[in-house]
């Protein structure tokens, strides 16, 4: 598994960002629990979903609420994962 750099973490964590976002206006049945931390874990980048879920678990060790949800696929560029 290769390294990401911050920069990569961030860029492909924003579009998968916008690509949920817009998941959440088309579905309206889409719910997330309140002041809960959003960790997004794409189907097609396994080196993303392992840093997002290290993220999502220095959240709930500081003891905040964490929802992890899948990902189709990463949207854009920020594919760099094996299609399953």
């Amino acid at each position: 598994m290769t390294e990401l750099t911050t920069d990569e973490v961030t860029r492909r964590n924003v579009d998968l960002s916008i690509a949920f976002t817009e998941q959440l206006i088309a579905d309206e049945s889409i719910t997330l629990p309140s002041h809960a931390t959003l960790v997004l874990l794409p189907r097609d980048d396994p080196t993303l979903v392992e840093v997002n879920i290290a993220i999502g678990l220095a959240a709930i060790r500081r003891g905040e609420d964490v929802y992890f949800r899948h990902m189709p696929e990463t949207p854009g560029e920020a594919n760099a994962g094996p299609t399953r």
